[in-house]
């Protein structure tokens, strides 16, 4: 029997194992999970994570086939029966059950003419409702967008371990996105071996075909030995933690500054994606926007929020006009994507390899997360502890981890490792003091 703080803390490889042990079937961890939706999303706590749901009958049919699958002896993986939660920007065709509209009230009556690959291959806001679900118990895995910690910044406040995969293997086929260049998906979890499976249906088919054997598990040894770590900031004890357990520890490190990213008064981020946000948003309303839709270009969403502005937040949409009849000159996009590489990719190869490391670790609440955004290199996030303020409820932190270029396996050996030897995930205050509520 699990209790109500087992399903805040416990990862999905645990509710795996009870579906094959027999102490738990798919059906029961549903009926469980629409319960925690139905008490705490707009309700309770009114946490307002979710925006739309699978019907609870197609949920409930869905658990019994995968509940006979399973006595059957069919497995369809690691996370077979597992609930997944998805950011709204990636596409799902209305025969789901739940809308696609960014975030936008202007695109939520927008019929969306076909799921996003990933959802087709998957076995099941703002990436700030991916990761409160999976903090709350609403599913166990969350599937997000990052462009400049939009995934990993939600992940530390919520104790989750995350990964940004190299941006070149993964697909964003089927994502409202800000940029081409930039948005990756990401995976959010509360364990190195879920996050390890979920990153695997977020791979591009070449990637895919080229998993180790044992797929990305096989990475998550649970030892830092022989892993070398260059840390950026003072955090002491998870400094000596490694280095007592196997791990060579370079200290201090340095990466580069964030100032660096500015071109004069402009951030070299915030230029690559005010040129490339009106294309990349026209092929998805091309793509997966029916003709019949209402909004049918970013020039249209602007016109809607202008005719509505009592309906659309922010009121301020002076990023999206900027996007629409001011995007920078090819030229001046040309020299920020270039001092993105030279600042982002030299910087951080610089580190790694003038330093003989395999990882850097720096603090995640810092724009430190700016620099796997520029690189396009694998960064993750590992929960570390609480910030306790005065007068306020304390929340979590954790710290941002880069690796070499392609290098996944070294991330997957970290986390994996660090999760073995550090105190278990913190849940989120606001979390804990209802627990056994309902």
């Amino acid at each position: 029997m699990f209790s109500e703080e087992d399903f805040l803390r416990l990862d999905a490889g645990h509710f795996r194992a009870a579906f094959d042990q027999g102490t738990l079937t798919v059906a029961a961890l549903i009926s469980r999970t629409i319960r925690q939706i139905e008490q705490r999303n707009q309700n309770g706590l009114a946490l307002n994570a979710l925006i739309s749901l699978v019907p609870e009958s197609v949920l409930r049919d869905r658990a019994d086939i995968l509940d006979l699958e399973l006595r059957s002896g069919h497995s369809r993986g690691l996370l077979h029966g597992i609930p997944v939660v998805l950011k709204d920007c990636i596409a799902t065709v209305p025969e789901l059950g739940t809308t696609t509209s960014a975030g936008s009230f202007a695109l939520l009556e927008d019929k969306i003419t076909k799921n996003a690959p990933l959802v087709d291959r998957s076995l099941g806001g703002s990436s700030t409702g991916s990761a409160i679900s999976v903090s709350a118990g609403f599913s166990l895995i969350g599937i997000g967008t990052e462009n400049d910690g939009s995934v990993v910044q939600p992940s530390s406040r919520q104790g989750l371990y995350s990964l940004k995969l190299s941006r070149d293997i993964t697909s964003a086929e089927g994502y409202w996105r800000v940029s081409k260049s930039l948005d990756t998906p990401r995976a959010m979890a509360r364990s190195a071996r879920d996050v390890a499976a979920a990153s695997e249906i977020l791979l591009n088919p070449d990637a895919l075909s080229r998993l180790p054997e044992g797929s990305y598990a096989s990475f998550c040894t649970q030892s830092f030995e022989g892993l070398k770590i260059g840390f950026n900031a003072a955090y002491h004890h998870a400094r000596n933690e490694m280095h007592s357990r196997g791990a060579k520890v370079a200290y201090p490190v340095t990466l580069p500054l964030p100032s660096e990213l500015n071109i004069g008064n402009d951030y070299a981020l915030f230029i690559v994606n005010l040129f490339e946000s009106a294309a990349v948003t026209q092929e998805f309303f091309d793509n997966y926007i029916d003709n019949e839709s209402l909004i049918r270009n970013l020039r249209g969403l602007v016109d809607f929020n202008k005719a509505h502005p009592e309906k659309c937040l922010p009121q301020d949409q002076s990023w999206l006009v900027k996007a629409v009849g001011e995007k920078p000159l090819p030229e001046k996009h040309r020299e920020a994507f270039d001092r993105m590489l030279r600042v982002g990719r030299d910087g951080l190869v610089r580190t790694l390899q003038e330093n003989d490391i395999d990882a850097v670790i720096s603090p995640m609440d810092s724009p430190a997360c700016s620099l796997g955004t520029a690189s396009g290199y694998p960064m993750a996030n590992v929960p570390l502890g609480r910030y306790h303020l005065k007068e306020e409820l304390s929340r979590p932190f954790g710290l941002a981890v880069f690796a070499h270029p392609k290098q996944e396996e070294d991330i997957f050996r970290f986390i994996s490792a660090y999760e073995t030897s550090f105190l278990a995930r913190p849940i989120p205050e606001r979390l804990v003091h209802v627990v056994g509520s309902l």
